[in-house]
């Protein structure tokens, strides 16, 4: 449950060429990231390129609170 903020910092090595355009969604993840809600990260999970086998994708999860003052 919850909603959840999904940051990709740092890519490691590039996708392979696939003869298709690169994965926009990657640059959305850079910087403040997207919040998904946990029901979207269970059934969807995210979509990862196709990548290299010395090639890697790191990513930070963090609940995001609903408390609001």
């Amino acid at each position: 449950g919850g909603h959840w903020r999904v940051r990709l910092i740092a890519q490691a090595g590039v996708e392979r060429a696939r003869g298709d355009a690169p994965s926009p969604w990657l640059d959305g993840l850079r910087g403040e990231g997207a919040v998904l809600s946990g029901v979207e990260l269970a059934r969807l999970g995210l979509p990862l390129p196709l990548m290299n086998p010395e090639s890697a994708l790191v990513f930070s999860l963090t609940q995001e609170s609903t408390f609001t003052p």
